[in-house]
């Protein structure tokens, strides 16, 4: 079905159902469609009329509306939408920055805290966007984390964070919401959980992965692998070229210039190692993926500019192109998350101007 079908046929609206009390349903939804049709969550500009604007203000002040109850609603309607699909799980963290409110706000509200250099006020936001694995079609969320960090929070050197046991440190949340969306959809004929380079951790491969949750990472770590001298980089550029495709780089691409980029596909079996400094010595001493490099031909990058290069791990099995580039297609449409992100923020919703 085209894209464009599809999404008259999603009704993004008529979902608030699960606070108890038809009058906040009723509020909830005109809310809901005045932010979607003006592409704003400031409450002051939904309505000219004073007495909308008070319901509104007392809609979200009400104990029913919280953030427990509208995540359940979406993550029950997603589970609902994706009964029998293979979907792809997209998991990304963004802040929520209130810095320019910080004269109105108070530290000791229980829901900001510190963000970046410790120097702006805020809250962090983990959702776990999911797509249709056929077409990319967006069908909800399965997990939505929020979380903010003490104004006395001990530095990574301080809490010596190397010798932290996984479920102490903020990186759980890639488990936490990976084993989340495996329970909330369990109707999914499959589950493909998909991350940027911040999610590979190697206690992620040996937790989430089961016959029914495929994982699909990019790599950051040159990882030792087992049984080998070379490390896994070393070892992907000794592989042979399988393929290759076309990359239109777009003008007004802010770290690229626009070029036909001619990218080079590499695909091997490896067995990644358990580092040495896991704090759990009881993990398996490998984990065995399939790895894909999609790298761009020296004979495309432009002068200065460094190649173009993706290395994904999955426990999907990869050996011929056809398959790698599924797997590329597949991590291409993460870029769907950080639209969602821009589409929050000053790009779209706004929602850091508001209160």
């Amino acid at each position: 079905m085209n894209l464009a079908v599809r999404a008259q046929q999603y009704n993004p609206i008529d979902y608030l159902s699960y606070f108890g009390d038809e009058r906040l349903e009723v509020r909830g939804n005109e809310i809901a469609t005045e932010m979607f049709n003006k592409e704003t969550v400031i409450l002051n500009q939904l309505t000219d009329n004073r007495a909308a604007f008070v319901g509104s203000c007392r809609f979200f002040q009400n104990d029913r509306v919280s953030h427990e109850a509208l995540q359940e609603e979406a993550t029950t309607r997603c589970a609902e939408l994706t009964q029998g699909l293979h979907v792809l799980g997209i998991g990304d963290t963004s802040e929520i920055n209130y810095q320019h409110h910080a004269g109105k706000l108070e530290k000791r509200d229980p829901a900001l805290g510190p963000l970046g250099h410790n120097r702006d006020i805020g809250f962090f936001l983990h959702p776990v966007l999911v797509l249709d694995a056929q077409d990319g079609f967006p069908l909800g969320f399965s997990d939505i984390e929020l979380w903010n960090r003490s104004w006395d929070h001990l530095t990574k050197e301080e809490r010596h964070y190397e010798k932290l046991p996984i479920e102490a440190k903020e990186s759980y949340r890639w488990l936490k919401t990976g084993l989340n969306t495996k329970e909330r959809l369990a109707e999914a004929a499959s589950i493909t959980l998909m991350a940027d380079r911040e999610a590979d951790i190697y206690e992620e491969f040996v937790t989430l992965p089961d016959a029914r949750t495929p994982l699909l990472i990019r790599s950051t770590h040159n990882r030792c692998l087992c049984d080998q001298e070379e490390k896994l980089f070393e070892h992907l550029a000794g592989q042979s070229s399988v393929g290759s495709y076309t990359l239109e780089i777009p003008k007004g691409h802010t770290k690229r210039e626009t070029r036909t980029a001619e990218i080079e596909v590499r695909v091997s079996q490896v067995k990644i190692a358990r580092p040495m400094n896991a704090f759990n010595k009881t993990l398996p001493e490998y984990v065995e993926l399939s790895v894909v490099e999609a790298r761009e031909r020296p004979s495309t990058v432009p002068a200065g500019e460094s190649p173009i290069l993706w290395r994904l791990l999955t426990t999907h099995k990869v050996t011929t192109f056809a398959q790698a580039m599924q797997v590329i297609t597949w991590y291409r449409w993460r870029w769907i998350i950080e639209q969602l992100f821009r589409t929050l923020k000053s790009q779209g919703l706004d929602v850091e101007s508001s209160q």
